[in-house]
């Protein structure tokens, strides 16, 4: 990565943030849970799963900015052909390793580091994507960007899960110890709308809050559940 696209995706930032061992998260996320439950494919027991996307079973699936690979995981114990990007080389290292311990093959192939920009994959070739906390940690311009290369490697119909914080409309940088030096973009209805406008249409949209109430503040985050068009 040249110095440029570096500064402006904050690469530096984020690799510090995961060699501290911020954003070591192991458990899946439950609003991504409930995506692939009532869209894509259902756990009903031990070893039995329902499709609820015909052709579930061995799907390709990308997660966007997988972390260090916890849904990751989620997607290869459910069959899906399981695929991740990152930003951060060591996230990807780390990823790779916990999901070769779990018996996926092809880690190395299939969990790369990468700009959302320039995703290393060919049109049409995912039919589900997912993506937490993901595009509204960098600048707008480079999320949008990444959106189109997005919808470019996805197929026409694909579903796309993918969240965002809510707020008014506007980036910062972080100057908190967590993820200190990184971008936080904050979305409005409008901001949402501009960010797929022309490649995903939202099939579901939900808001929620979380109110800490000793403290007095709210997070609030929209929850998206998208189709490629």
């Amino acid at each position: 990565m040249n110095t440029s696209t570096e500064k402006a995706t904050r690469q530096g930032a984020w690799e510090t943030a995961y060699a501290k061992g911020q954003n070591f998260v192991f458990y899946p996320h439950e609003e991504i849970i409930r995506f692939l439950a009532r869209h894509v494919r259902r756990r009903t027991g031990l070893d039995s799963y329902k499709d609820m996307m015909p052709g579930a079973k061995g799907a390709r699936l990308l997660d966007v900015g997988c972390g260090i690979g916890r849904h990751l995981l989620l997607s290869h114990q459910m069959s899906f052909d399981t695929y991740g990007i990152d930003l951060s080389s060591k996230a990807i290292d780390l990823a790779r390793d916990w999901l070769k311990r779990e018996g996926m093959e092809k880690t190395d192939e299939q969990i790369l580091q990468g700009d959302v920009r320039h995703l290393p994959w060919p049109e049409d070739y995912f039919q589900v994507a997912l993506s937490h906390g993901v595009f509204d940690s960098m600048p707008t311009e480079i999320a949008r960007a990444g959106i189109e290369d997005l919808a470019r490697v996805m197929i026409k119909g694909g579903l796309f899960y993918c969240d965002l914080v809510a707020g008014n409309a506007i980036e910062e940088t972080v100057e908190s110890e967590h993820e200190k030096d990184t971008v936080q973009s904050y979305f409005d209805q409008r901001k949402i709308d501009l960010l797929f406008e022309g490649r995903f249409k939202i099939v579901e949209q939900a808001l929620t809050h979380r109110d800490d109430v000793l403290n007095g503040t709210r997070m609030s985050r929209w929850h998206l559940i998208l189709q490629r068009t």
